[in-house]
């Protein structure tokens, strides 16, 4: 399980890349650009890539909180998400 977010740890912090479309950070209304300072009360400060997304992961139907500070604000705030089972699409180019 997961809640639906592409992130990259960039100067310090870990950046949102974008949210999948239909799934938990989606609806939650996390936007590209907004910056996750904390998970779980853990700060995200020196946090690699890798230990993010594994921090995120869960089981489906577990709960997790983000401290967002959200593009273009400067005062955090909590989010709980409830992790689910997140499918991942690709589209393939047709002859």
């Amino acid at each position: 399980g997961g809640v639906g977010l592409q992130v990259q740890a960039r100067d310090g912090a870990l950046v949102v890349i974008a949210p999948m479309e239909d799934t938990p950070a989606f609806e939650a209304g996390i936007m590209p650009q907004d910056k996750i300072v904390k998970i779980d009360g853990k700060t995200t400060e020196r946090m690699n890539q890798g230990d993010a997304v594994t921090t995120l992961r869960g089981e489906s139907g577990s709960k997790v909180v983000l401290t967002v500070i959200k593009n273009g604000q400067t005062e955090p705030r909590d989010i709980t998400l409830t992790r689910a089972d997140i499918r991942v699409y690709s589209a393939k180019d047709m002859p």
